[in-house]
């Protein structure tokens, strides 16, 4: 079964490889221990979603 994270968890994780930029995003996965797909996408999701990355329960509530 596929890991669950909180919405929060995205959103700090999106803000840390933001905020680290010379990381990239294969060191910034690394350090927070997620995959490098998993970041790039939620970093899509979060510049077009007014800075949020929403959970599953989240979408399906909305």
């Amino acid at each position: 079964m596929a890991t669950q994270y909180t919405e929060e968890f995205k959103n700090d994780a999106v803000r840390y490889w933001k905020d680290h930029p010379k990381l990239g995003v294969a060191k910034c996965a690394k350090n927070l221990r997620i995959s490098k797909t998993a970041l790039s996408n939620w970093r899509k999701i979060y510049d077009t979603n007014e800075g949020i990355v929403p959970t599953r329960e989240r979408e399906l509530r909305e």
